[in-house]
């Protein structure tokens, strides 16, 4: 499923002016006059998380399509098209404008992740054990506690490879998950991945 979608598309000076006012303003000041005005930074809740969208020369959104469309990241479209638009309708929907259609847009970042079911906790327990020493070579895998890195700090390609239960356990715990174990047991092993755009 795509976990994550950063889209662009440059904007007519119109919308950009019907756009801006619903956004905050940085400014930078020499005493009374306005030397820098830039919007900064919107964010729209969705569920649990946020739909962040910038406007400077080109409207940027980002955000995950799954959390969108179906309020959870667990199961979600393959298709950036469709995933895409979902995002494009729910920002439109929040600032009740008509966007560019998205033939207009870019997809300056996608992640992608999948969900195994293993059968068992044990199983995923001893897939990231296997995991945490697979590399090709030049990538190296990093292990820490129930979770396996790969290329961690990299903005160009990233994988992890964690146990699902757990990590809902661990959200259910904090507050921050609105699904229920039964929902996604502790037989699934996820792997989300960056790959180069």
């Amino acid at each position: 499923m795509i976990d994550w979608l950063t889209l662009r598309c440059p904007i007519s000076p119109e919308l950009h002016r019907v756009l801006a006012p619903q956004f905050d303003q940085m400014l930078r000041l020499k005493g009374d006059e306005i030397i820098y005005q830039s919007p900064v930074r919107d964010n729209i809740r969705s569920d649990s998380h946020q739909v962040s969208v910038y406007l400077a020369g080109a409207l940027e959104i980002g955000g995950s399509p799954a959390r969108v469309g179906q309020h959870n990241n667990v199961f979600g479209s393959d298709n950036i098209k469709q995933s895409a638009q979902s995002m494009i309708d729910f920002v439109a929907r929040h600032y009740q404008i008509e966007l560019p259609p998205i033939e207009n847009w870019d997809c300056a970042r996608f992640d992608i992740t999948y969900n195994y079911d293993l059968g068992s906790e044990s199983n995923v327990t001893q897939a990231l054990e296997y995991l945490s020493h697979a590399s090709d070579g030049r990538i190296k895998p990093s292990p820490n506690k129930s979770t396996v890195y790969w290329n961690k700090n990299s903005r160009y390609q990233a994988a992890k490879a964690y146990g699902k239960g757990q990590h809902l356990h661990y959200l259910t715990k904090k507050g921050d998950a609105k699904a229920t174990l039964k929902a996604v047991s502790y037989t699934h092993l996820t792997l989300p991945t960056t790959p180069y755009v």
